[in-house]
């Protein structure tokens, strides 16, 4: 082969390359990258922050790309968004975006099968990489908004697996996964890209984000970015409903969602801290959100620090008894922070500020009810 070529055999492998990359990945925002967790591509944008302190692995809702924690289009904020505030109280924030059909594709293929229990895998793969990267220690905390209220348990078992300490995990206005918590049964229609279509939804929770605009005196997401850059199409499999895909289509299979979430796996879950809020604008939330979690935070108690420690409730003094129970019945109220508004109370920059504020007020109340489990039982608790 003569220079020319090989010159153009050099030229042809380098399109090759670069059109490999760009079907890979679309359009991405300053800091993104496209990374693969548990077989499924993330987008996925790590904000570095004091290396001593641990790092907030951030997951979204429905449909929502996990920009909404962080911004980054064109004209955007960043006060506006939680994630900003955050990194000035020195956490490592890691933000993932689970596979997501947008209209301005920054994950360009799709994945109708995946799932809550892939989704934990691959926020554990993702977290492990981010500290491996960037040298961080060995603690975690995870925070799920609305739908990834379905994530505690299959991340705390993946995190598990690969040795990482889940310190305890944020529910920022999130669903438990109990059976019936959302309506199950509910079915939606297929995509031809295998997605659940959703598309009416867009517009009521688009509202939602522009009254938080107006609170602050300013358009935070113009409706255009909103509808092409931070909702898009998704699995059916992660949200609960009921139904899954299998053999190229939807079913409807009530124990298969059930177990996928975990819902009955009392004993691999860490503790939940809530943030939930105080208006009435998110109703359901703001008076659901504490009961459910304090179910499930009550068996962590029982299953994975009292039984897995095996340690004898007879063998107890009166007074650590007494003070097991104590933080048993009260665990709702300790963990919990209220913000005002309504479902995207930490859009905008009252509303993110002050939601950075509760989730560093949860992280020391964990600390706290941590400290005295360890008292009433008498093994440390992690």
């Amino acid at each position: 082969m003569g220079k020319k070529g090989k010159a153009l055999s050099f030229f042809l492998v380098v399109c090759f390359l670069f059109s490999s990359n760009s079907a890979r990945a679309g359009t991405l925002f300053e800091g993104e990258s496209i990374e693969t967790g548990a077989g499924f591509p993330a987008i996925y944008k790590f904000i570095a922050g004091d290396k001593d302190k641990p790092l907030l692995v951030m997951v979204p809702g429905a449909h929502h790309s996990a920009r909404i924690f962080y911004g980054g289009h064109k004209g955007a904020v960043p006060q506006d968004f939680v994630a900003h505030w955050l990194v000035k109280k020195g956490y490592n924030v890691l933000a993932l975006s689970y596979p997501i059909g947008l209209a301005d594709p920054a994950i360009e293929t799709n994945h109708p099968d995946f799932n809550v229990t892939a989704w934990g895998k691959q926020a554990a793969e993702l977290a492990e990489k981010a500290m491996k990267d960037h040298g961080l220690k060995n603690d975690v905390i995870l925070l799920g908004w609305s739908m990834g209220g379905k994530i505690p348990s299959s991340a705390y078992k993946a995190m598990k697996d690969k040795g990482l300490n889940l310190d305890f995990y944020i529910a920022l206005t999130a669903t438990a996964p109990m059976p019936g918590m959302i309506a199950s049964g509910r079915e939606f229609p297929m995509l031809d890209s295998g997605y659940a279509e959703r598309h009416s939804s867009f517009a009521g929770w688009f509202k939602q984000v522009a009254v938080q605009g107006k609170k602050e005196g300013h358009e935070i997401i113009p409706e255009k970015i909103y509808m092409s850059q931070y909702v898009g199409d998704i699995s059916i499999g992660q949200q609960g409903y009921g139904q899954i895909y299998k053999d190229g289509k939807f079913v409807t299979d009530l124990i298969a969602t059930q177990q996928d979430m975990s819902s009955h796996d009392y004993g691999n879950f860490p503790l939940v801290g809530v943030v939930a809020p105080s208006g009435r604008g998110d109703s359901r939330h703001a008076i659901v959100d504490v009961a459910s979690w304090s179910f499930y935070n009550a068996n962590t108690i029982y299953k994975r620090y009292l039984k897995g420690n095996k340690v004898s409730p007879a063998k107890l003094s009166d007074a650590q008894w007494q003070g097991l129970l104590d933080v048993s019945e009260n665990i709702g109220s300790r963990l919990l922070e209220r913000v005002e508004g309504n479902h995207f109370f930490f859009v905008g920059e009252d509303g993110a500020r002050a939601t950075a504020n509760a989730i560093e007020r949860i992280e020391r109340k964990v600390d706290a009810v941590k400290s005295e489990l360890t008292t009433h039982l008498g093994v440390h608790i992690q």
